[in-house]
């Protein structure tokens, strides 16, 4: 009985140990995920990723004819692209869907840290978080 006993006790030990380890690694992998670990590679990776990124970025122009070309500046917006948008057709043609064209705009820009600017009469000018816009007079 002593020798069961004793070989019993070592499969317990080696259960436990197995249980201990696989344990473990699912704390790793946990921890991996809410990246709790500092990967030196991942940041050379994001960083590099950020690079190209900006290395793409376009100036577009758009003209807004209807409230529902607003959710095409905001996927430029989210892409990191400038728009240049002409508001006049819709402003000349419904000053109403005009004024809350530009609202839902200037909410977008505040939920993506954007940026808008008028230009003038009928241009606007939005951009996204990395631009900012300066505004100011230029002395001559």
């Amino acid at each position: 009985m002593s020798f069961l006993k004793k070989m019993l006790k070592t499969s317990k030990k080696k259960e436990e140990e197995k249980k201990r380890c696989e344990d473990t690694s699912d704390v790793i992998k946990v921890l991996e995920e809410l990246k709790v670990f500092d990967n030196t590679e991942d940041k050379i990776t994001s960083e590099a990723e950020e690079l190209e990124l900006l290395s793409e970025i376009y100036l577009k122009t758009f003209t807004l004819s209807d409230l529902s070309d607003v959710k095409y500046v905001e996927e430029e917006l989210k892409q990191g692209n400038i728009v240049i948008l002409n508001v006049y057709p819709l402003m000349e043609n419904s000053p109403v869907n005009c004024k809350r064209a530009i609202e839902r705009l200037r909410a977008i820009c505040k939920v993506l840290n954007g940026n808008m600017r008028s230009l003038g009469g009928q241009y606007i000018i939005v951009t996204p978080h990395f631009i900012r816009i300066q505004e100011g007079k230029r002395k001559v």
